[in-house]
């Protein structure tokens, strides 16, 4: 083959890759996920890696300090109260829970 189709092959693999990557870590961010990890599957694997990126699930955001997060028992409804609580009110369904029994 030409050394100058090899040469445009090899920009063009690497323009794409860059592309996917930059994908890849755009939609990490988006997901609370990790970017450079985002951006590395989608270089190293394309379109492919673009898209386990898309199906993986959101991290939840992290509870303030000082806070914890929990999910309610009745309708997974997910919130953050003060780490010394052992109760709470739901905000969804408005019961009341027990953290010693749930």
């Amino acid at each position: 083959m030409d050394d100058d189709f090899l040469g445009t092959l090899m920009f063009l693999t690497l323009i794409f890759g860059a592309v996917c990557g930059l994908i890849g870590a755009i939609l990490a961010d988006k997901k609370n996920l990790q970017t450079w990890a985002g951006l590395l599957l989608g270089f190293l694997l394309g379109p492919i890696g673009v898209l386990i990126i898309a199906v993986t699930r959101s991290n939840p955001d992290p509870a303030p300090k000082g806070m914890k997060s929990v999910v309610c028992p009745t309708c997974n409804a997910r919130q953050n109260i003060a780490k010394d609580s052992w109760s709470y009110d739901c905000w969804q369904c408005k019961q009341r829970i027990d953290l010693a029994r749930a």
